[in-house]
């Protein structure tokens, strides 16, 4: 009955299942380690994007557009904390008077974790990155652009390696250089009545899909266009869903709890005749 309830609601709603963060697309190319990396930012206006102006300074000041519109165009179906990531993500807060640019992995056995801050009063900035290499938790099969894995443009770039690693080199050249769109804007100049605290992310994507920037998700299990069906919600669907829900984990065969006959991926949701069309509403928004 709850997820029939969530259906109904979420039936007309046209974004990303995500927590809605402010981001920055980065294209990025660093196609050998000897080479110069280049760096461009995404200059859509959040017009451009569907988004309206508010109250946060980073986001009006540098057109930073909620991840959870469908025009932005960066997917994510992650089901957990522990799913591997889309995309190369920064994570940034906008304090009083520094900005602070993160990013956390591996490196051998330990969890590790590169920062960056920069002080708006001093003009300093400060790295604590203590490796070569940060390893990253991507997904390598699900996202595509234009037919191509997104992860084969990763590796393609030069910005992570087979093994999902990140350079530093690329991490610093990144952060200096929002720090210089942060000065062309006159960032400083509008801190006086900052409260402090605003996230934000820097979405870090492949140089070569910057023309066609939009990522699609498509499931390990395609469907089949030859066999259509009416599930239980009356939606028509080609296939049933092969992975969890991503919010609504009173639905998910990942709770042993909630789990049909012991069932898992497609038979799971067979069971309850919940197909692909109803299933990518049934989650809390």
């Amino acid at each position: 009955m709850l997820a029939y309830e969530l259906f109904l609601k979420n039936k007309d709603w046209n974004e990303e299942f995500v927590n809605p963060t402010n981001v920055k697309k980065v294209y990025v190319k660093a196609t050998s380690p000897a080479s110069s990396i280049t760096i461009n930012f995404d200059d859509k206006t959040l017009q451009e994007y569907g988004d309206k102006d508010s109250k946060e300074l980073l986001k009006n000041l540098l057109q930073m557009p909620r991840n959870t519109l469908k025009a932005v165009g960066l997917p994510f179906r992650g089901t957990g904390a522990n799913s591997p990531r889309a995309y190369v993500e920064f994570y940034g807060v906008l304090k009083k008077n520094a900005l602070v640019i993160s990013v956390s992995g591996r490196h051998g056995t330990s969890k590790i974790i590169w920062k960056f801050t920069f002080d708006f009063e001093k003009e300093s900035e400060n790295y604590s990155v203590d490796s070569d290499l940060i390893k990253l938790r991507l997904d390598k099969e699900n996202y595509f652009v234009q037919n191509t894995a997104l992860f084969d443009c990763y590796v393609q770039d030069g910005i992570v390696n087979k093994n999902c690693e990140l350079q530093k080199r690329i991490f610093r050249e990144v952060c200096c250089k929002f720090v210089r769109l942060c000065k062309a804007k006159n960032l400083k100049d509008k801190l006086g009545d900052y409260k402090g605290n605003e996230r934000f992310r820097l979405v870090i994507l492949p140089y070569s899909i910057m023309i066609t920037p939009f990522v699609e998700y498509h499931e390990t299990t395609e469907n089949d266009p030859t066999n259509n069906f009416i599930d239980a919600f009356g939606m028509t669907s080609t296939a049933y869903p092969s992975k969890s829900t991503q919010t609504a984990k009173f639905l998910s065969y990942d709770d042993p709890a909630f789990s049909i006959n012991c069932t898992r991926n497609q038979e799971f949701y067979m069971n309850l005749g919940i197909g692909r069309a109803s299933f990518e509403k049934i989650n809390m928004p």
